[in-house]
């Protein structure tokens, strides 16, 4: 920090730089729980490409976008309940994961 800046623009400074360390920490998952989603991903696009879905139709039934659908098979999204639902319904999959896993 260089020195002659007003003492309240350091405190400032030095609270938003504190601010930023604590959000980067609160932001990251356990890698058990990283993995854990990932690999459901994976399941998810075993069980659509099996059904011959789209990430595009999947997406549409789902009232969201390809791209987040696309994150949530590669485990970089969280999805709801009803997405789950969604896609075990659209899947076929008979409530085995990742259905079960909502």
């Amino acid at each position: 920090m260089p020195h002659g800046l007003p003492p309240a623009v350091t405190l400032a400074v030095d609270a938003a730089a504190a601010t930023v360390r604590s959000v980067d920490e609160m932001a990251r998952e356990p890698a058990d729980i990283a993995e854990l989603r990932r690999a459901i991903g994976e399941r998810l696009v075993t069980f659509r490409k099996a059904a011959d879905i789209t990430q595009g139709q999947l997406a549409a039934a789902a009232y969201l976008d390809r791209t987040t659908v696309s994150h949530v098979e590669k485990g970089r999204a969280r999805a709801d309940e009803a997405f789950w639902q969604t896609a075990d319904r659209l899947t076929e999959a008979g409530g085995q994961p990742p259905g079960q896993w909502s």
